[in-house]
């Protein structure tokens, strides 16, 4: 009798221990789920792996060999993801690869040298595209983030961008007088050019630009000025300085809606 009892016991112990897993894993989680905009995924800016990941999971990379470049940027209208990777696959081969991804459609030039593919992926716009390379096949993806993909992202930018070190050149701060109007962050473009540091990421905050085009003069001359160590780049009307451990980029440029808009850029190399 006494030997039953146990048993009873230890099935009673053994079923309440049943219930609270069943409370903890399946109905408090229910009813504690978090929603998208508060499952943020923290980002590592100091490398490209998050982009390279988002692109690698929601669309694959067809027969990737090495990554050129990628970046995100965004502005108060837009914003896009884009990855460069090379390939040793023909044009028409990865044409059919990313055909093949459901509503995916070919727009513009394509033909055995040219690839040109607009699609969705789980409601974000994506284009796929090529290059003309001697060496290589040059595939470049562009997609656009969801709402709430791009709030969180915009917001993690916005503190990792060093504007601090910004802040610390006093003839910068003519520059950023006016609203923040977006920005990017840019990982293997101009490796090799002597006003980049290699494997650093690019940083760049713009701003909406309230004075003149002769106010903008006045102040680049003025840091021309005090640091004499730059480069101007008549292609992309850019200039270029090296402040300390720190690459520096400055333009003026105007938008299809003619708002006149400052980027400023920055690197920051080992001290």
């Amino acid at each position: 009798m006494e030997k039953k009892e146990n048993q009873f016991k230890i099935l009673a112990i053994l079923l309440v221990i049943a219930i609270i897993s069943i409370i903890g894993l399946v109905i408090v989680p229910k009813y504690l789920q978090k929603t998208p905009e508060e499952t943020v995924e923290i980002i590592d800016f100091s490398s490209a792996d998050w982009i390279e990941k988002i692109m690698e999971d929601q669309v694959g990379l067809f027969e990737k060999d090495f990554f050129l470049n990628s970046a995100f940027s965004y502005n108060p209208r837009s914003n896009r993801m884009l990855v460069t990777y090379a390939t040793q696959k023909s044009v028409s081969e990865v044409r059919d690869h990313y055909l093949a991804l459901p509503g995916a459609e070919q727009t513009g030039r394509n033909d055995e040298t040219s690839l040109n593919i607009t699609v969705q992926i789980e409601g974000q716009d994506l284009r796929i595209y090529n290059y003309y390379s001697p060496i290589t096949r040059v595939i470049e993806l562009e997609l656009t983030l969801d709402s709430v993909q791009a709030t969180q992202t915009i917001d993690q930018l916005g503190e990792a961008i060093p504007t601090s070190e910004l802040n610390g050149i006093s003839e910068i701060q003519d520059f950023m007088i006016g609203e923040v109007f977006g920005g990017y962050v840019r990982y293997r473009y101009d490796e090799l050019d002597e006003y980049t540091y290699p494997f650093t990421p690019i940083f760049s905050r713009a701003y909406l630009y309230p004075g003149s085009e002769e106010d903008f003069d006045t102040a680049l001359a003025a840091l021309n000025k005090t640091y004499i160590d730059f480069k101007y780049d008549q292609t992309q009307n850019t200039y270029y300085y090296k402040i300390n451990n720190q690459i520096i980029s400055i333009n003026l440029f105007v938008t299809d809606l003619n708002e006149q808009v400052v980027s400023l850029s920055i690197q920051i190399g080992e001290n």
